[in-house]
């Protein structure tokens, strides 16, 4: 894995995506540490492999898709649909806690059994428009839902878990959206 304090270690297409996108380094290095929820919570730093021409060679065209949906990523918005909002990684708006990022104001999970200080980060952020109230008050329902089938009882979700609840639900919430249930 690259070095989390050293951007320049990345694949050279992958810097110049990201400086294409995001105007600061803080931006950038908030985008390659922040969960990826179409990733399925991953970080950018562990799949490097798109930006990487010999790694690639034998799934260029999933290549092509994974670098195209990180560019859409970089380009997220805290309200999408208006053409001044701020960029999701903004050093201005919160982030979970990490030592490789600086932030004012740090967001912690409710629910550090479900989601990590991370994946509520991500989700609060790309799934419910950076309002961590309204992130909480949708989500309490999948924290009942994991309790009520016994998921939680006494233990954490291990990290298997984690992944397919988010998978659930960035794929619910993304359909939701797309076709506008309520």
């Amino acid at each position: 894995m690259n070095s989390l304090l050293d951007l320049t270690s990345l694949p050279s297409a992958l810097q110049a995506s990201l400086q294409r996108h995001l105007p600061c380094e803080a931006s950038r290095r908030r985008a390659t540490l922040a969960p990826w929820l179409a990733m399925h919570g991953d970080v950018v730093l562990q799949h490097t492999w798109p930006w990487e021409p010999l790694k690639r060679f034998w799934r260029e065209a999933e290549a092509a898709h994974v670098r195209t949906q990180f560019d859409v990523f970089l380009r997220s918005k805290v309200n999408p649909l208006e053409q001044q909002a701020r960029s999701i990684f903004d050093p201005s708006l919160p982030f979970y806690p990490c030592a490789c990022v600086s932030a004012e104001q740090t967001l912690h999970s409710p629910w550090p059994e479900v989601f990590s200080d991370a994946e509520f980060w991500a989700l609060t952020m790309q799934l419910y428009g950076g309002d961590p109230s309204h992130a909480q008050e949708v989500l309490q329902g999948w924290v009942l839902r994991e309790s009520a089938h016994g998921r939680l009882v006494g233990k954490s979700l291990s990290t298997a878990e984690r992944r397919h609840l988010l998978r659930k639900i960035w794929s619910l919430e993304t359909e939701r959206r797309l076709n506008h249930f309520a």
